[in-house]
């Protein structure tokens, strides 16, 4: 067992800092240069983690030397952030020989903070909400109008017969060699697309980071508010002991 003492904060601190020097380093290297979609996808996914690894550093120094238990909560839960950024990445990595697969599955990730149709895509902007009712058409036509901009812009997302954001399978039937990796086993194609079905596929190809989706689901200071969780700004040595594991796996996959 990993106590959690300070020696102990020191030793992941300094492993953190490595990490964090690293992709500073890393972001130099590529700043000014120009580089095709499916590349700036890790880039972005790397870069992300840079300022949430320097967030954990800063709340474990600050629960060694003020011994502030409750920093060590968000700790867990922007770990949590960063194994998803790591499930992603080896998600995609999987269509590593089939470029058109990786493109059209961050097509599909990407999709979804557009919504399924306009209506949908409204929901998603939050001065809609905030908007008097007196105020709410005129406010749509100017959202029309932008959604109208993105389908021109990118006409990707889009099923061309309906005007509306194109669904998994559909994405998925536009590829070649897509059976390769999506047949349900009576051949058609799988339509999944959440966290859990990154992960059995995962499972499939690359058992090792598919343990990244056990740690982001159950280890990182809670996935989902519970009576029980009351107590967890007083951390023990066992939940110490999950965010060391987790950060191992940022490591290793992030950098």
């Amino acid at each position: 067992m990993i106590k959690l003492n300070d020696e102990n904060i020191d030793v992941v601190c300094a492993s953190l800092n490595i990490l964090i020097q690293g992709i500073k380093k890393y972001s130099t290297f590529v700043a000014g240069q120009e580089f095709e979609k499916t590349k700036l996808v890790f880039i972005d996914l790397i870069l992300r983690m840079y300022p949430n690894i320097r967030a954990i550093h800063g709340l474990l120094i600050d629960y060694k030397e003020y011994k502030n238990t409750g920093n060590l909560l968000p700790a867990g839960l922007i770990v949590r952030c960063c194994l998803e950024d790591v499930l992603q990445m080896a998600y995609f990595l999987i269509f590593e020989e089939n470029p058109e697969i990786m493109e059209s599955e961050i097509n599909i990730s990407s999709s979804k903070s557009i919504g399924k149709n306009f209506r949908d895509y409204i929901k998603k902007i939050p001065e809609y909400w905030i908007c008097p009712q007196s105020e709410k058409e005129q406010l749509t036509c100017e959202l029309n109008k932008r959604y109208l901009e993105l389908q021109k812009r990118c006409p990707f997302y889009f099923n061309p017969t309906t005007c509306n954001i194109k669904k998994t399978k559909e994405f998925r039937r536009e590829c070649a060699n897509v059976m390769k990796y999506f047949d349900n086993g009576i051949g058609k194609i799988l339509e999944g697309d959440n966290v859990k079905f990154i992960y059995e596929l995962l499972e499939r190809k690359d058992k090792e980071f598919s343990y990244v989706y056990m740690l982001y689901k159950y280890f990182c200071l809670f996935e989902h508010y519970t009576y029980f969780s009351r107590k967890a700004p007083s951390l023990n040595d066992s939940s110490f002991l999950q965010l060391i594991l987790s950060l191992e796996y940022i490591q290793r996959g992030g950098y």
